[in-house]
């Protein structure tokens, strides 16, 4: 080996020799010896099974007589039998046994020591009757003196206190709490992790097994029809409504200053649209609007009063708030608000299947909104005024115009009113009307619905005084197109020509089947006109059902009949 065992060179280790590798081998085969002397004889480990499917699934869950096995309870003194009685192996333990339960429990588990005595009497009133029930103790005790104590109770065998097989058996069928019994059957499948509750109340059930119920397709034979073999689509998400309180008493009580009736009209617009737009939770919602509005015009806010003898007589702030100076802005806004109220009035009145008393609320408060929005349009802004508002009011050199309420005065002669404020206020929109008789009308569409001469008048010179072409097709586009010159720079000619549509249309519409109503999102107004002489027709159109009902066709109310006042006759939408 390279010169022996002193051949090595400087900074080498020194090679063992054939006597030393000698001694090292046998060492070795010593040591192999005495390893193999103390893990016993040599055991032929089979592979683990293979398990494919539900059915296979008891092939990996070892036996309770194995378990009991590999932990050395395979001798005779393996388990500790109950007081009185005999030893037995595992093989003995479960010979004819259809329930076994394992009992975790600890004598100085309080529950434990109670739920016992339970058992034991189950347990002894079960085997007496021939049922094949066995218990095994699991000890979870600390001491052996306690141990012993404990079992002497129980009427059936035990594990010894200690080992391995206690802890292996709490994570196998996974204990955490005391007491446990664990019920299982004669296969070892678990039956129950919960055995106290079925030992001790459903006892007549042993051994409580799961039958599965009988197969019967021949009594079903359209039963797969119902079956969905593809996967259901619900769609996609969408959130609940809202629901948003509605608190009707925010609305002020009454008005005394022109700030006050904007806060009131702006109330009673907010409250309108919450109201019509929670349909889906809130009940009678047409009826809430209706309520509202009537009380608006008819408690909270005063009526305008009438100008007097002189035409363009101005009367003082403290005889009629709707005359206090103003602002351009705060009279489109008012007029704004007169417009969007006037439109929830509309829909919500010929969505109500009429009544003799509700006949008059539909002609006295559009005539109220047709009065405020009136003597709104009439006032002349303090910063900019409108020259539609400077129009409709009238000039040194010429005069103002009217939308007159002729026939207002004939209805109210024969449609009853049931409320004093109601009436109070109808005859005050008469009175303020009245007062404008000698001037020539405007928006005469309850005699013609044909371009009267003084609505082309009165757009003509405000036309001619804003240099925009005053000819009569561009009249007629003023009036019917909201995308011209007048309503796209003056808004408040849309909203006024609006709110007297609704009016003159309460004023001859006897009939609530021409014109359906919705929502206001879903009602428009529709101005129709042709040139060469043609006349101007106006027409209200429900956009979803496609309907629509001209002026022309609606004639004369059914109430002013020759032989006096009847009732409407519903024909429906």
């Amino acid at each position: 080996l390279g010169g022996g065992a002193g051949g090595g060179g400087a900074g080498r280790p020194p090679l063992l020799s054939l006597s030393q590798l000698a001694a090292v081998r046998s060492e070795i085969e010593l040591l192999d010896s005495a390893l193999q002397q103390a893990a016993g004889p040599a055991l032929d480990v089979a592979p683990p099974p293979l398990i494919l499917c539900e059915a296979d699934a008891h092939l990996g869950r070892p036996t309770l007589e194995a378990l009991l096995s590999s932990a050395g309870y395979d001798g005779t003194g393996g388990l500790l039998p109950p007081p009185g009685g005999a030893h037995r192996t595992p093989a003995q333990l479960l010979d004819g046994v259809e329930v076994l339960g394992l009992y975790f429990s600890a004598s100085w588990c309080a529950p434990c020591v109670e739920t016992t005595p339970l058992l034991a009497s189950a347990y002894a009133s079960l085997r007496s009757r021939g049922k094949g029930l066995e218990l095994l103790l699991v000890p979870q005790d600390r001491s052996e003196a306690a141990f012993d104590e404990y079992r002497g109770r129980m009427p059936w065998p035990s594990l010894t206190l200690g080992g391995q097989l206690p802890a292996a058996l709490m994570g196998h069928y996974q204990v955490t709490s005391l007491p446990a019994l664990v019920l299982l059957d004669k296969s070892g499948a678990l039956i129950s992790t919960d055995g106290v509750r079925l030992l001790r109340r459903h006892a007549r059930a042993f051994p409580w097994s799961c039958v599965p119920p009988p197969q019967t397709p021949h009594l079903h034979p359209l039963y797969e029809r119902l079956l969905r073999t593809t996967p259901v689509d619900p769609g996609q998400a969408h959130d609940l409504p809202r629901y948003l309180p509605l608190d009707f008493l925010s609305q002020p009580a009454a008005a005394t200053s022109l700030a006050e009736a904007v806060s009131v009209l702006r109330e009673c617009d907010l409250l309108c649209t919450t109201t019509a737009v929670q349909a889906h939770s809130v009940l009678n919602t047409n009826f809430l609007k209706v309520a509202l509005i009537q009380h608006t015009f008819t408690c909270a806010l005063p009526m305008p009063k009438p100008e007097g003898e002189g035409v363009g007589a101005v009367l003082s702030e403290r005889a009629c708030l709707w005359r206090t100076p103003m602002l351009y802005a705060q009279q489109l806004d008012l007029m704004l608000l007169l417009q969007r109220i006037c439109e929830h009035f509309a829909a919500s009145a010929l969505s109500i299947d009429h009544t003799r008393s509700l006949d008059g609320v539909r002609m006295a408060v559009p005539a109220c909104i047709a009065a405020v929005a009136d003597v709104v349009m009439r006032q002349i802004a303090t910063d900019k005024p409108s020259r539609v508002c400077v129009r409709l009011r009238g000039t040194h050199d010429s005069s103002g115009y009217t939308i007159g309420a002729a026939e207002l005065a004939r209805q109210a002669a024969a449609v009853p009113v049931h409320t004093p404020e109601l009436n109070t206020a109808r005859t005050c929109a008469l009175d303020y009307f009245a007062a404008q008789a000698s001037l020539p009308q405007v928006y005469g569409w309850e005699s013609s619905n044909a371009l009267e001469v003084g609505t082309v008048r009165w757009v003509r010179s405000i036309a001619q005084d804003l240099a925009f072409p005053a000819d009569i097709g561009n009249v007629a586009q003023y009036i019917r197109d909201v995308d011209h010159l007048l309503i796209k720079n003056y808004p408040e000619f849309r909203c006024f020509r609006d709110v007297c549509f609704y009016f003159k249309l309460r004023e001859i519409s006897a009939d609530v089947g021409l014109l359906p109503a919705r929502l206001e999102r879903d009602r428009s107004r529709a101005w129709r006109g042709r040139r060469r002489g043609r006349p101007l027709r106006a027409s209200a159109r429900h956009e979803r059902g496609g309907r629509q009902g001209s002026l022309a066709r609606l004639a004369r109310p059914a109430f002013l009949g020759t032989k006096g006042c009847r009732r409407f006759r519903h024909r429906g939408p």
